[in-house]
Formats: C-alpha cells, structure tokens, sequence
C-alpha cells in the first residue's frame, strides 16, 4: 500500500515539475500547485508517523523522509516562481505608471499651448468655446 502511495506520488509530482518547466504559469495555477504540495507533505507526515510505530522499517522511513524532503523543495520552487511572476507584474505596472505619466505631461503641455493660442486669437465665440471647452475638461 505504502509502495504504491509514494509510487503515485513520485508520478504526479514529476508530471507537474514537468509541466512547470514547460510553460509559464498564472497564479492560479501556481497556487493549485503550491496546495497539492502541501496536501502531500502532510499525506507523508502521516504515512512518516505510521512507519515510525513500527520499529523494523528504517528503510521505509528514509523513503518517506527523502520524499518530504523532496515534496519541501518543490513548494519552495514554487513559491520562488510565484514570485518572480510578481516582481515581472510589478516591473510591468510600473512600466504603464511611466508611460501614463509621460502621457499625461504632454497632454498639459498641449492645454496649456491651446489655452494661450484660444486667449490670443480670441473673439466672442472663441470666449463661449473656450469656456466650455475648459468646463468639459474640467469635469471628473
């Protein structure tokens, strides 16, 4: 039983390493990872508690302890890779702050030129545009 337990493991914990390094991963499926990991270091927590009662399978024990120790370094991989898609969403937000702001002081710039070429070639009608025109802007 123990055998084919840890065998099943082995199998899927290889498809999704894997897996892992095949294709980036979103966090959802960062996180799905990071919880079975989880669910198998405490499945092996308990198969390591049951072979510590019986006292003749040294063997089995260190299996099960390698594995945990295995199952540990995959979660800490895992986490390594969630955050380096972190500080890639980071580096990208602040990439688009950056642009929006550029955007943003040459969109000043503009207004500021139209408002003093509207009040040098001003006339009646020219006064009504550009009192609407900054009432418009003005709103939120």
């Amino acid at each position: 039983m123990l055998k084919i337990l840890f065998a099943v493991i082995v199998i899927v914990v290889t498809a999704l390493h894997s897996q892992a390094q095949a294709q980036p991963q979103s966090k959802a499926d960062l996180q799905k990872q990071q919880a079975l990991l989880q669910n198998e270091i405490a499945a092996l927590n308990k198969d390591l508690g049951d072979i510590k009662k019986q006292k003749n399978k040294p063997l089995a024990e260190l299996k099960a302890v390698t594995r945990k120790l295995e199952a540990r370094e995959e979660l800490v991989r895992n986490i390594n890779r969630e955050i380096a898609r972190l500080k890639d969403e980071v580096y990208y937000t602040n990439l688009d702050i950056y642009r929006l702001s550029n955007e943003l002081d040459t969109l000043r710039q503009q207004y500021a030129q139209s408002i003093v070429y509207a009040y040098k070639n001003r006339s009646n009608y020219d006064y009504l545009n550009f009192y609407f025109l900054q009432q418009i802007l003005m709103m939120p």
